[in-house]
């Protein structure tokens, strides 16, 4: 897919690097089905839930002289670390999802490259919008962030 854009390559291999990294979490591929029984999830290609124009991510394109060697990308994939707690601790989960992302960053440090996507130069974790909220029956602690990447596609 690195001819059009190498989003879905880079959305593919963090889904299959944090999936490995993260067996104590449940790793989805955009928004679809969360189960019942984790109480740690990773969305990856995921925007805010809450918001009907919220996006997986983004991509932009530098055609250098309108030539074929090749393009300039830089893109964002849109993530989602989300943990509750079923005793209503919010210390807890909070910290579960702090946890998720510090796997995440690790994850990114160790390989910026993420296991050699074709064209991917560097990747990045940017940001972090952390939100809370607490019921008489769980605790849950939500953290929106984004994996930024940079690439360059030969043709």
């Amino acid at each position: 897919m690195a001819d059009v854009s190498i989003w879905p390559d880079v959305v593919d291999a963090l889904l299959e690097l944090c999936t490995a990294a993260l067996p104590d979490r449940a790793v989805i591929d955009g928004p679809g089905p969360e189960g019942d029984d984790a109480e740690h999830y990773l969305f990856i290609g995921m925007g805010d839930p809450r918001r009907d124009d919220s996006d997986a991510g983004k991509f932009d394109q530098v055609w250098n002289m309108s030539t074929t060697a090749g393009r300039r990308e830089s893109g964002t994939v849109n993530c989602i670390a989300l943990s509750y707690d079923g005793s209503g601790d919010q210390m807890a989960a909070r910290q579960g999802a702090f946890a998720t992302i510090a796997a995440v960053q690790r994850i990114l440090k160790n390989d910026t490259r993420l296991g050699g996507v074709d064209g991917l130069i560097s990747t990045s974790f940017t940001g972090g919008l952390p939100d809370q909220v607490q019921s008489s029956r769980s605790a849950a602690c939500a953290i929106r962030f984004s994996v930024d990447f940079e690439a360059q596609l030969k043709e």
